[in-house]
């Protein structure tokens, strides 16, 4: 399972991204595609929306301003490194994200966004992006659709309000679409970190191992990795199950 974090340099200061094999990019951190390459630059890139920031800010962009944004930000980063890319999303809602994916593809056609520098269609893999109580039928509309854009595969890429549902839709998703690479997003604690790996999970991501949110946690993170990389390698004794994340 491939761990991308979130745009930093402390992991690579400290250390730490040898725990790791991919970044993920939103259009908030957009300028640090450069970086990205210049510090990890065989790492796969997941270029993300910004729904998270826009969550957190209580922001509620149309979807061509989400789409925009995130093509933009696709642009920086050579084609060949972007494992995937967001397609529109709202944070819990799966009512607004459906919305929001059925102007993308406006008539069964993918509409690029205005402004962006993709006149040509892009050759990277899409994802389709679920929410707290999506519907089975429509997601496999939507994922029919995003391959209907270049020919590849999408990714099903798992948001949501909480682990609970993260849990409920890894489950899901593997009984409904076999065929296709599931990532979960926003993984912060260990135990969740385990989940994912035994469920199969192909990736996920984290900010929470590369942006520390406290000095107490920052301090502690080599012994918290050290305990993922022992049970990666076999010592599948119980982890420290951190509580202060």
């Amino acid at each position: 399972m491939r761990i991308h974090i979130a745009a930093s340099d402390i992991a690579h200061k400290n250390g730490w991204d040898r725990h790791f094999s991919g970044w993920v990019v939103s259009p908030a951190y957009a300028w640090w595609s450069k970086r990205c390459g210049e510090i990890e630059s065989t790492w796969p890139v997941i270029v993300d929306n910004g729904a998270w920031s826009d969550h957190t800010q209580e922001r509620f962009p149309e979807w061509e301003e989400i789409l925009a944004r995130t093509l933009l930000t696709a642009n920086l980063i050579p084609e060949s490194r972007i494992k995937f890319m967001c397609l529109p999303d709202r944070v819990a809602d799966t009512f607004e994200t459906e919305n929001m994916l059925d102007q993308t593809f406006l008539n069964g056609h993918f509409v690029i966004g205005e402004g962006t520098p993709f006149e040509r269609t892009p050759s990277f893999p899409f994802a389709v992006v679920i929410q707290d109580g999506f519907d089975e039928t429509k997601v496999d509309r939507y994922l029919r659709m995003a391959r209907g854009i270049n020919g590849v595969d999408p990714w099903i890429f798992i948001g949501g309000s909480t682990f609970e549902f993260k849990k409920a839709a890894i489950t899901i998703c593997k009984a409904f679409w076999p065929q296709y690479q599931i990532h979960v997003g926003k993984i912060h604690r260990l135990p969740e970190l385990v989940h994912c790996l035994n469920a199969g999970v192909d990736s996920v991501d984290t900010s929470t191992f590369s942006r520390p949110p406290t000095k107490t946690y920052q301090r502690t993170l080599t012994d918290r990795l050290e305990q993922w990389e022992a049970y990666v390698n076999g010592d599948q004794t119980i982890l420290t199950d951190w509580m202060d994340v």
